[in-house]
């Protein structure tokens, strides 16, 4: 959430605090009001992928505290495809198929 925030200078630089209660849910303390409701808003619209909105499960704006959290998801098992290169996505090619059927 933080890292999306500095894409948006003018809610990046009003933000004062961070405190998150796990992987998943944080307060966010901002300067002023104006720079909470600008994050609200923010969170809302199509500045925010669908999936990320989607995940959302609670956001609320108390002054210039913003509480908002999003699903648990599990981890992301990374398999290594080559000496060095890990992935999470993995797409395997389905076994050629000769014409007559071997």
């Amino acid at each position: 959430m933080v890292r999306w925030l500095e894409d948006e200078p003018s809610i990046f630089e009003s933000l004062t605090d961070v405190t998150r209660q796990d992987e998943f849910t944080a307060d966010l303390v901002f300067s002023d009001d104006e720079a909470a409701g600008r994050l609200e808003d923010a969170l809302g619209s199509e500045k925010v992928p669908p999936a990320a909105r989607g995940a959302m499960t609670d956001l609320r704006r108390d002054g210039t505290r913003v509480h908002v959290s999003f699903q648990e998801v599990g981890g992301i098992e990374l398999t290594e495809r080559n000496p060095g290169h890990f992935s999470a996505c993995v797409h395997e090619r389905a076994p050629e198929v000769t014409p007559d059927g071997l």
